[in-house]
């Protein structure tokens, strides 16, 4: 029996792959060699190189703020020539990142070498550091609102306003500093926003707490930011995206509402925000704390007809403990030529006839016991163009219907799934998944070697029978559960 090639392993991030300050300060202060290879770079070469690393580097930010060197604070300092290229070179200043109150007083420095017309890239934490560095309270919402304000003002007034702006991210500990902002947004906007990512940092207590603050915020936000494509929203009140006669947003290529709260964010209004974007490309939905029963197709006053989007890819789906969300979402859009699929959820609320029949529904486009117009043939799945499934995050108390809706994709090369799974889809699938050529394993726990041992004779099995699969991926967890928004 041949052997399993052990593939990648991906445990939680550690502090292994960030800038170390401390070894950064000592290349720093180690004399320059002139005569190394790069130095004999063209100027605009050499400038091209820099800006693709700092770009690389941004997530490194986002991971560990702690240990993390701006790109920019580490070339200036290498050599004269760096400084000189560096400096004269806007694309690289184009990142303005405010985590505390020292980097809010240097943007003006930054803001002055990335000129007067380069467009720019906002990062904007107010988080705990941020409110530890000017002495506001962690729960002060008040005093968070007034930091936003003062935020928006001083980059308006150094020239860095909102008109200027290519992608805005901007990170709260409560939700009124995000409502504020975007009140500013409305009155200052931003033509030229391509891309807007907004963040409640903060498990709040209820849905009151969530919605304070958002009614001055009602506004659509099309008129404030014509050409914006990306939008990701996470732990932003659903009142506050749902809770309006018109959709908050449209004319979008990538969404993700990530963990709203509680709202009922109805299956009409959901229908609503999807025809308003018949562009998107990539969705990505996770229903946090929405109570189910409001998006239980089922329980509907009349069907809908699904909302046609022929450029969707990319689509993925989150719950917590009903399933039957998965119908709600599902049952609205039309994605023939969708590509990669990701579930991520329980099933333990509804029990075994839930996740059977959503399954079902997948594999057949049809809904027990309805003939509504918005079903489809049967036996037709519902995503025939499907390359990519991830079930991996999905934990249900019977796994056969999943395995039914595995097979049910002839044209899957790459899935994910939990290897208690695993063992289990393959030996039932020998003969099935014909093009199945790359496997990622979620393993839980400390079980990575029975995993191995559980997943060989079925990899084996497959390669024998001229349908050979390899194990490129394995991620382990210590935690069990759905991964948290």
């Amino acid at each position: 029996m041949s052997r399993i090639q052990v593939p990648d392993i991906s445990h939680s991030p550690d502090d292994n792959d960030t800038f170390d300050k401390c070894t950064l300060s000592e290349r720093i202060r180690s004399p320059h060699d002139n005569r190394q290879p790069i130095d004999k770079l063209p100027g605009e070469l050499l400038a091209y190189i820099f800006i693709v690393r700092e770009e690389l580097t941004r997530s490194i930010a986002k991971r560990n703020e702690s240990r993390y060197t701006p790109f920019q604070d580490i070339v200036v300092q290498v050599s004269s020539r760096w400084r000189q290229v560096a400096i004269a070179s806007p694309a690289l200043w184009t990142y303005i990142r405010i985590t505390n109150a020292r980097s809010r007083d240097i943007t003006d420095l930054w803001i002055s070498r990335a000129g007067p017309e380069t467009l720019l890239d906002i990062d904007i934490e107010l988080l705990a550091p941020y409110c530890a560095s000017v002495s506001c309270g962690i729960a002060d919402w008040k005093g968070q609102e007034e930091h936003a304000t003062s935020m928006f003002e001083c980059l308006s007034h150094h020239g860095a306003g909102p008109q200027r702006w290519r992608s805005l991210s901007f990170s709260a500990l409560q939700p009124e500093p995000i409502y504020r902002l975007i009140r500013l947004l409305n009155q200052k906007p931003a033509p030229k926003l391509q891309q807007l990512y907004l963040y409640v940092n903060h498990l709040l207590g209820s849905e009151s707490d969530s919605g304070r603050g958002w009614t001055e915020a009602l506004y659509s936000l099309d008129h404030a930011m014509p050409n914006l494509a990306h939008v990701e929203f996470g732990r932003v009140s659903w009142k506050y995206v749902f809770d309006r006669p018109k959709p908050l947003l449209s004319g979008l290529s990538t969404l993700k509402l990530l963990g709203g709260f509680e709202f009922p964010a109805s299956l009409p209004k959901l229908h609503q925000l999807l025809s308003a974007n018949p562009s998107l490309e990539l969705l990505e939905l996770n229903i946090g704390a929405t109570p189910p029963h409001t998006l239980n197709p089922l329980r509907g006053d009349r069907p809908l007809n699904p909302a046609h989007l022929p450029s969707l890819r990319t689509l993925s789906l989150g719950w917590d403990f009903d399933i039957t969300w998965g119908w709600g979402i599902t049952s609205l859009l039309r994605a023939p030529l969708l590509e990669s699929l990701s579930l991520a959820g329980c099933d333990f609320s509804q029990g075994q006839i839930a996740s059977a029949a959503f399954f079902d529904y997948v594999i057949t486009g049809q809904f027990p016991g309805d003939n509504s117009p918005i079903n489809t043939p049967t036996n037709n799945p519902l995503f025939p163009s499907l390359r990519k499934l991830d079930v991996s995050n999905v934990f249900l108390v019977n796994t056969n219907k999943a395995i039914d809706m595995v097979a049910s994709f002839p044209f899957i090369t790459r899935l994910s799934i939990s290897c208690s799974v695993a063992p289990l889809a393959l030996s039932g699938l020998q003969h099935s998944l014909p093009r199945l050529d790359a496997l990622s394993l979620f393993c839980r726990g400390n079980g990575l070697h029975k995993c191995l041992q559980k997943i060989s004779e079925p990899v084996s099995l497959r390669e024998q029978n001229g349908y050979p699969v390899r194990v490129e991926h394995i991620v382990v967890s210590p935690m069990y559960g759905v991964r948290a928004v």
